[in-house]
């Protein structure tokens, strides 16, 4: 419970409180989804490579199987300790489907959204103002920035429509389907 590699979770983890829920993201800037943000606190203390990139899912199963290969048991204790990962499971109990970090044994804190984008930010380009404007642009890194500010803009508008964002929830808030695994002991 000492190592030094805990507080730098979280304090990485608090420092992205209210950055926007961005289905897929892991920019932060623009937003990024429950296992970017996870991913993103992680590589900051040196848990996972840098460049590495995992669903909730796939942290699941790295982290149980890194346990596993220690010769622990993957679910460590009965409460977990800040900075474990917690994992929420599919219905059927077979996949995690989101993952937060515990800042202690009562909150947890992470990227939560309204699932994927209700929007496409090529579709917006089919308007005749909006593509016009890009149409007329006259160079490549351009139209690549003015697509990336735009998409930044729409998801914004939809995080705070959704009130989709980094928050500290209590841990039981998507209800008791879930469990913790902690990845300092691998």
């Amino acid at each position: 419970m000492n190592d030094p590699r805990r507080d730098i979770v979280i304090k990485v983890a608090e420092a992205s409180l209210e950055l926007p829920y961005r289905w897929g993201g892991s920019d932060p800037v623009a937003g990024r989804d429950c296992s970017g943000h996870v991913v993103h606190c992680y590589q900051s203390a040196g848990i996972l490579k840098h460049g590495s990139d995992y669903s909730a899912n796939g942290l699941y199963l790295k982290f149980k199987k890194g346990l596993e290969k220690s010769g622990l048991t993957y679910i460590q204790k009965a409460a977990p300790d800040p900075g474990d990962a917690v994992f929420w499971f599919s219905k059927s109990g077979k996949k995690a489907i989101h993952v937060e970090i515990a800042l202690n044994n009562r909150f947890v804190i992470g990227a939560s959204g309204s699932g994927k984008p209700k929007f496409d930010v090529y579709d917006w380009l089919g308007s005749p103002l909006i593509g016009k404007f890009y149409d007329n642009l006259p160079e490549d890194h351009m139209r690549k920035t003015f697509l990336r500010v735009l998409d930044q803009i729409l998801f914004k508008d939809q995080a705070e429509k959704d009130d989709a964002f980094v928050k500290i929830r209590p841990i039981n808030y998507r209800g008791q389907m879930f469990t913790h695994l902690d990845p300092f002991l691998i």
